[in-house]
């Protein structure tokens, strides 16, 4: 994602963090002034439809190859999977 180089500082992403929430406040405390109770409670619950219809569950497919290149995640995973079958069928 970042090299070494461009990573930003910590204080840089405390102050990000910080201006993000107090934004979130202000258009929170904005909304709730000036939006109706009825579209506050339609928009909450069709949120809340969409969120609860949504999977729990997740799939993840690693592809063997990327490109040319062998995938190391791949191999990675196919190296702990044997370990996990091994162990489970010591029991």
């Amino acid at each position: 994602m970042f090299s070494d180089a461009d990573m930003p500082s910590a204080k840089t992403i405390a102050s990000t963090a910080v201006s993000v929430a107090a934004s979130t406040m202000v258009i929170r405390s904005l909304l709730h002034d000036l939006v109706p109770y009825e579209l506050q409670y339609y928009l909450f619950r069709s949120i809340q439809a969409f969120v609860t219809s949504v999977s729990s569950e997740v799939t993840v497919v690693i592809e063997e190859f990327d490109g040319l290149a062998s995938n190391q995640i791949y191999r990675a995973d196919t190296l702990l999977g044997q370990q996990n079958i091994s162990d489970n069928s010591v029991l």
